[in-house]
């Protein structure tokens, strides 16, 4: 099993978790655990499954084989249970178009108890929705923006949200983040999937990486970055030599005739002591970005360095 953020016991947990839709794999033999008051992301392109994954933890997909449960409870069996602490968010907002958003956050209010309607508001606030206004009005950023209310407003002990800041714009999205993290320092826990690399390095404690269906890395945010490639990029005083393979530098590209761009396999000591050797006016060590390190896990394994374009895909097929 992989490791959880922390010492406490796991909210969530699979084992062995695998759905096949005929022959087509969506996941296969998945072990995951997610620690109480984490923030943990899915990552993958379209077809990886990371939605099928959160379909089968909130028990709308039976598995083929394997178990899933949230606070030991099975994510099949007892999906009723686990679904009054989860606040949902799908990739693909669905919502009672006829009806104005302040009617259905009463109607969601009334169905929790009857108790979450200031908090209702004051998220939507935050996030500038106005709820007078009939949902068939709204634009698919609003919409999305309305589900994030109705999933946050009851304080659920688990957050689960597919694709959260797809249709949003920076200023709003950077305000789901802030509330997300709120929610994790009030106890929370919250899973996502997410393809924008860059609000997973933001807000992100740790990241699973999903390929073709299967589990291939599960690290802390700060650590899935640190293990690959350091970049060095250095100034000559004049023109540099050729560097030897056993360096362990490839370049990435010549900035200008005496600037060169580096990447570095292993430590980075060796490429450090050959450039002592050198005429060299400037050093500085970069560590690749949250695409290239993502990537890095789907190229070709004769490739030593990550490509550095980054997946553009929204949603999952799978």
């Amino acid at each position: 099993m992989s490791e959880t953020g922390d010492a406490q016991p796991a909210l969530v947990q699979t084992e062995a978790l695998s759905k096949f839709y005929g022959t087509r794999r969506g996941i296969e033999a998945l072990d995951l655990q997610i620690g109480r008051g984490e923030i943990f992301a899915l990552l993958g392109p379209n077809g990886a499954g990371k939605t099928t994954t959160l379909r089968l933890l909130l028990g709308f997909l039976r598995p083929t084989a394997g178990r899933a449960t949230i606070d030991g409870l099975d994510c099949w069996r007892q999906r009723h249970e686990i679904l009054r602490g989860v606040g949902y968010v799908t990739g693909h907002v669905r919502l009672y178009e006829h009806m104005r958003a302040d009617r259905l956050i009463r109607l969601i209010n009334n169905l929790h108890g009857g108790d979450r309607l200031h908090q209702a508001y004051y998220i939507a606030e935050r996030l500038r929705l106005d709820p007078t206004l009939k949902i068939r009005k709204y634009s698919r950023g609003n919409k999305q923006k309305l589900a994030i209310v109705l999933a946050m407003m009851h304080a659920p002990q688990l957050l689960v949200f597919d694709e959260p800041t797809i249709s949003l714009d920076p200023i709003i999205a950077d305000e789901v983040h802030h509330l997300l993290r709120e929610a994790r320092e009030d106890g929370a826990t919250v899973l996502f999937s997410s393809h924008v690399l860059a609000e997973v390095e933001k807000i992100c404690d740790r990241v699973g990486v999903l390929r073709e269906g299967r589990l291939i890395a599960t690290q802390r945010t700060e650590d899935f970055r640190r293990q690959h490639l350091q970049r060095l990029i250095v100034t000559f005083a004049a023109e540099p030599a050729d560097c030897p393979p056993q360096v362990g530098l490839r370049m990435v590209r010549r900035v200008n005739r005496h600037r060169i761009e580096y990447a570095v396999a292993g430590e980075v000591t060796a490429a450090l002591g050959w450039l002592t050797g050198q005429n060299v006016a400037n050093v500085e060590i970069t560590w690749p970005r949250m695409e290239e390190v993502f990537l890095s896990y789907y190229r070709d394994e004769a490739n030593a360095v990550p490509i550095s374009t980054a997946p553009t895909d929204e949603g999952d097929a799978a």
